[in-house]
Order: structure tokens, then sequence, then C-alpha cells
């Protein structure tokens, strides 16, 4: 078999050398070549070979190797850069810098994708490239650094992270690069972030323009996520007037009278859609783009109930009492059914006249930005939940109780004192048009003796440490838990719908027997066959559970409620056990991690 030999193409020597200025030395090390046969590519599957560039990978350890190719027309849907079917994930180091970011003490750059990794290290820089802004995660944890990171001097080392342009735009990216530095900083780094200007091109686009190294260092900064939206404020004069209005309008609105279709004005739906909005507000402003008659912004349901603290039912209904309310409007027409929904948040200030010139952008814009600042005047406030009921177990049975949270009125109002400071208790009153009597009877009480805040007379402010006593109050109140109950949930069932395809379905009880499984869901025990008697370590119920769970894993995603009426259904347990009862025994077995440890086995099964 003849290959070709390995040579550079000119389109891939421009590429490389041109656009992005990396020193032809240096790119022969590395090993850059030109496909220009499928046959050389016996590292990748038949069905990833492509002609185009290719890239290979060396990580710090000086042992492992990968690759990527840059093909010249990628499949259908298909990555920019394919990596391995299957292989190994690593991060990648240049050969010439191996021993410096081994043992070196200097600066260590970190940026994504091997071309301008190379980039920089022309320049001299020690620099880490990874695959991707998720290429340096441990498959399956939240955020533990690849073993690759275990051969890199990280303690007590400045690193700087240069992500593309696009962080500004894209959530997914932010999200990525805050867990990053989240993960770096554990190792005893300390990271410095760069914003590149623009919303497109990478690092090496930045230096072949003209930019230096030098200008880069006076761009980094510690990592703040909001200093992306003040960043793309301060960019974009037309995105700083819609949110400016928006804030304006927000601040303005009347939320304890929203109304719902057809229905009378409700002061819980209104305050439930007033968090909703400023959590789509702050969305708006860190990844949003303005459009025609307002700013467009993308976020699943499920996110947005969590950033909200509701529930995502609650936030269906929201958006469309928010939508009759003329707040915003669906933009997801035809959207894949695994791409989250597109939403508009109505403003005039983002339109354009006749001309194509921006409307609305008088010198007031920035002065009211300047009065809410990109997140509203710094609203640091956790979003609070409302009060709802519990069940107790009292002996063989559940008894109903209920727990008194400060709810989102008292929220309202620490926001509202956050923004303003200190205020007399009517002009509390006419901001949230609420009565000054239900406020002295109800709310402010409760906010005082949580301990955030003071009333001295007409007067209330936030106390000095309310942040911290919000916490606490949160904490006894069992919110901190109910997010992280509802975090784990929205973890198991995306990974139940990554799986949906991988995952032998479970035949219906109503088949059992018509295809040959009839032990898909009872085992067969002999009759001579006396097992031994021993005392139960769990309840039956959970003993149940655990039965059930174990031969059909892939359904430990489903609701409690789910589960208990399968397992009446199926015979597999006397009665119809209750959600409470159900939560309450898989408690026993170990609550979410013992849910989560038997997905992930069905994902390894599958």
């Amino acid at each position: 078999m003849t290959f070709y030999p390995k040579k550079l193409s000119k389109n891939h020597s421009t590429m490389l050398f041109d656009e992005s200025s990396i020193d032809p030395d240096l790119a022969a090390e590395r090993g850059y070549r030109t496909i220009r046969s499928r046959a050389e590519l016996s590292d990748f599957p038949k069905w990833q070979r492509r002609l185009g560039l290719y890239v290979p990978m060396y990580s710090p350890d000086g042992i492992t190797q990968s690759a990527q190719l840059r093909p010249s027309r990628p499949r259908k849907n298909g990555a920019k850069y394919e990596t391995p079917h299957k292989a190994r994930m690593i991060v990648d180091v240049h050969p010439r810098m191996h021993e410096e970011a081994r043992s070196g003490d200097g600066d260590l750059w970190l940026t994504e994708g091997v071309r301008k990794s190379d980039c920089l290290t022309s320049r001299g820089l020690c620099t880490v490239a990874l695959a991707g802004v998720w290429n340096w995660i441990v498959k399956g944890t939240r955020a533990d650094l690849l073993p690759c990171f275990d051969h890199i001097a990280l303690n007590g080392r400045r690193v700087f992270i240069v992500f593309d342009a696009d962080v500004m735009v894209k959530e997914n990216v932010q999200l990525a690069l805050g867990r990053l530095v989240t993960a770096l900083e554990r190792r005893g780094a300390n990271v410095l972030v760069i914003y590149l200007p623009g919303q497109q091109g990478g690092v090496d686009d930045y230096l072949v323009a003209g930019g230096t190294v030098n200008e880069l260092k006076m761009l980094a900064r510690k990592f703040d996520p909001q200093d992306i939206g003040r960043i793309r404020l301060s960019q974009d004069e037309r995105l700083r007037g819609a949110v400016a209005e928006l804030w304006g309008k927000f601040w303005g609105y009347e939320w304890g009278r929203v109304v719902g279709t057809g229905e009378r004005p409700n002061s819980m739906r209104g305050h439930s859609c007033r968090d909703a909005i400023k959590v789509a507000i702050d969305t708006a402003t860190r990844s949003g783009k303005p459009v025609e008659d307002g700013v467009r912004f993308t976020l699943c349901s499920r996110t947005w109930a969590l950033r909200a603290s509701t529930s995502k039912q609650t936030i269906l209904k929201t958006i469309g009492h928010m939508e009759a309310e003329g707040w915003l409007r669906r933009d997801y027409e035809n959207k894949p059914e695994d791409v989250a929904g597109s939403y508009v948040l109505l403003c005039r200030r983002a339109t354009l006249d006749q001309d194509g010139k921006k409307q609305g952008l008088e010198g007031k814009a920035t002065q009211e930005l300047q009065e809410c600042g990109p997140d509203g005047k710094d609203l640091r406030a956790p979003r609070l939940r409302w009060s709802a009921p519990v069940f107790e177990r009292e002996g063989d049975r559940l008894v109903r109780g209920y727990v008194y949270r400060l709810g989102k009125i008292a929220g309202a109002i620490v926001d509202l004192l956050c923004r303003e400071g200190e205020m007399d208790i009517n002009e509390v009153a006419e901001a949230l048009r609420r009565r000054v009597r239900d406020l002295r009877r109800r709310n402010l009480p409760t906010l005082e003796e949580a301990g955030v805040i003071t009333v001295v007379g007409d007067t209330v402010r936030l106390a000095d440490d309310w942040l911290e006593a919000l916490e606490v109050e949160r904490f006894l109140k069992g919110e901190i838990e109910a997010e992280k109950r509802d975090r784990s949930r929205y973890r198991l069932q995306s990974e139940a719908f990554r799986n949906r395809n991988t995952i032998r379905p479970d035949h219906h009880y109503a088949n059992i027997g018509a295809d040959g499984h009839v032990d898909d869901l009872r085992p067969v025990v002999s009759e001579t066959e006396v097992p031994p008697q021993q005392e139960p370590e769990v309840s039956m119920l959970a003993q149940a559970i655990r039965d059930y769970l174990d031969r059909n894993p892939h359904d430990s995603c489903q609701p409690p409620g789910w589960i208990g009426i399968t397992l009446w259904a199926y015979n597999l347990y006397p009665g119809k056990p209750t959600p409470a009862e159900v939560q309450t025994a898989i408690g026993e077995l170990g609550g979410e991690t013992y849910l989560w440890e038997n997905l992930r086995r069905a994902g390894e099964a599958a």
C-alpha cells in the first residue's frame, strides 16, 4: 500500500503559519500533517475517517498520546474537530514545554484547541490545550481534573485561562469556565481569566490581529460570574439599553397583582413570576442577543426552575402568565427535542428604526444601568421558596405537617433593601403594593427574627450580616437541602434522557408472558426451597424497591409516586404505597446516591 508524503498542503500551511501564527519548527516538532488518504488514519474508526488536517496531541505524562482531525468536509452534524471514538481523553502540552509544565514555576496558560495553544507556545509561553471546554473533567464527576493534570505543577502557580470569545454569549461555556476555575484553585493554583474582546475568534486571532501577550495579561482578572454580564454591557450599547429598560420595568411592575388566564389577581403567582423574570433578565444579560423586539435568550425550563427556586410546573405556568402580561414571547418553533427553549424578553430599546439605526439609547440608559447594575443593583440574595407541607412518620403512619419559610414576598423585601438601602416602612409598602399593617404583622417580623433585617420605629434596613443570616434560615427550613435534591433529581433525569436510545426498554406488565419474558419482574422461587429467616435490615417496602430496581436500574430516574404505583401494579408489594412512603424507603437504601449508582450501572450495562 502506497502512502503520500506527510507534508502540509498549501491551505493547511496558511491555516497554521499565517492564520494562527505558529512557528514552523514548532509545528514540525508536533507533527501536523495533511491527510490525503483515509488509510493513513489507522487510529480512527472507518466512519470517522476524512481527508483533512491531522493534529497529534501529547499528554504531559510524556507517554499518553492522542490526536484530532480537522476534516476538510465534516460529517453531517459532525464536530469541527474529530477525536477518535472511545479514545482516552487527555489534555495537550507541546513536547517542547513538557519539563516546564511538570516542574516549572512560571506562568501557565490554558486555552481550548491545539492550534491556539501552539500560537502561545510559539511566543515562549507554557500552554495547556483542551480538546474542548469540557474536556478537562473526568467523565461522571462534577469537577475532577483529568489524570494528566497530576503531571502539571499547579500549587502556587499563576494560571491564565483564555477561552474563545464566544464565552461571552454561550452559557454552557461560562459554566465550564467556572467549574474549571474552581477545580484548578482546589489544586492551589492562582487562576486569572482573560475575556477576549468581540464575540468571535480565539487567542490566535487576537495575536495575529496585532495584540500582544502583555495586553492579554492586562485583560486578566479574577473569575466572577457577574463580570461576563458587565463586560457584555460595556461592549454592546444596544444590549445595555435593553437591559436598562428591563430592569426599570422590573422595579416598577406590580408583581402582587399578576393575573393568570381567566383568573383573579394572585400575590403568590405574581412573586413566583417576579423571581422567574429576574432569572430571565440575568440570563439575557450573560448570554442573550438583542433582536428586533427585545433580547433573545435560551434557557432550559428545569434550569430556570432551579435558579428561581420553584418547580418546573410552576415555571411552565409562569411562562404563560408572563406571555399574557407582555413580558416575553416564546421563540422555539420546530426546535429539536433535546434543545432548550428560547424566549424573547420584550422591550422597546432593542428595536431598530426604518434606517436600521439603534433607538432608545440616550444617555439616560447608561444612568439607569448605573443605578440598577448589570444584575439589578447587585441582587446578591438567593431566591427563596414558599412554605410547603411535609410528612413525618409517627409509628406506622405518616402525619402531614407544614414547614413555614420566609417566602418570596420576604425575598422581594430583601431585594428592595439591597437596592435602596435604608427605607421607611411606608416606602417599602408602596414599592411592593402592600398594606403597611400586613408588612408589620406578617413579613417584617419573620425577617427580623431571622436576623436578616432590623426595624427601628418606621425605618427598615438590612442587618450587617444579613446574607449569612439568610443562609442559616434557608438551611434550617430545608431550602438548601431541597435545592440539592432538585439538582440531583435533574441530573438523574438528564442522564436517563441521554441514554434513552441505548437502554433496553422494560416490558409492560400487561404483556408478561406474551413475549417470553416472564421472569423479568418476579423471581421464580422453588416451593420446596425455604429461605432462611433473617431479620431484615430495611423495611419491607425498601426491600421491594431494591428488588425491583436491581432488575430495572434504568427506572431509578422515575419519581417516588411512579415507583410506588409500579410496585402495586406488578403486585410486588401489598397495597399502594404513597410517594412519601416510597421516598422514606429510598432514604433507607441510600437516597439519591443509591439511585444515581443504579442509573450509572444501567448505562454501563447498555
